[in-house]
């Protein structure tokens, strides 16, 4: 485990680092606890505005409006927010990142939030507005050499992701920007390496401790003898 955390904070990418940390989550319970804790801490709140986008549209009655403040409603409450929050915040404490693609649904009439795969995206500028821009790799689709394969695994994807791939096949460079008003990142540090990773060299001294103490305890139990003293009329002798 220590190579490996070595390994993690020595690579440039910050993939490998990802790669380590997931894999301790699987297999070490108090890294785990850590950030499931930090995952699930907050209480999600949210505000909803209606506004009137579209100029020049005249006033609308108050059955109108409710009917579409209930819809703008339906559409919030789909992206069920309270669940896809603490999502993106585990990848982001687990990967160092997190990148978010929303989705249409309009037959549910909600917005789907997609987590797309962290080491295939980067983020490379920031918007006026605060979001970041982010560019996919595409030779993540070299992976269904199949047409039936490719065409499933897109079908999951959004549909933009469709055209970029044909752009990216005559092209020497694979990353290619994602539409701005639909995806973002998530970041806790400039390298995107994930922030709680070097609390398990703290855990790893514990358990070395742990097991220090354990066998301290053994070998002094079985330094432990009896020293039985001499008794008369059931009452011992001392000289």
């Amino acid at each position: 485990l220590k190579s490996l955390l070595r390994s993690a904070y020595g690579e440039e990418e910050s993939y490998r680092a990802a790669q380590v940390s997931k894999g301790l989550h699987a297999i070490d319970s108090n890294y785990a606890k850590i950030i499931s804790y930090y995952s699930n801490m907050y209480y999600i709140r949210y505000v909803v505005i209606p506004s009137k986008v579209s100029a020049g549209t005249a006033d609308i009655s108050d059955e109108e409006y409710l009917d579409k403040y209930e819809r703008m409603m339906e559409v919030v409450d789909g992206a069920n927010l309270e669940s896809v929050i603490p999502a993106i915040l585990k990848e982001v404490f687990l990967a160092g990142s997190a990148y978010v693609y929303a989705v249409k649904n309009n037959p549910a009439k909600t917005i789907t939030l997609i987590m797309l795969p962290t080491e295939y995206c980067r983020t490379v500028l920031q918007t006026n507005l605060g979001t970041n821009l982010v560019e996919f790799d595409f030779e993540y689709f070299i992976q269904f050499p199949g047409a039936d394969d490719l065409e499933q695994a897109l079908k999951v994807f959004p549909k933009e992701f469709r055209g970029l791939l044909e752009q990216s096949r005559p092209m020497a460079e694979k990353w290619l920007q994602l539409d701005p008003r639909y995806s973002t990142s998530f970041m806790l540090n400039e390298r995107s390496l994930p922030p709680f990773l070097n609390a398990l060299t703290s855990i790893l001294e514990y358990e070395d401790y742990r097991e220090k103490e354990q066998l301290k305890n053994n070998n002094e139990l079985k330094s432990i003898f009896v020293n039985r003293i001499p008794v008369y009329e059931d009452k011992p002798l001392f000289d």
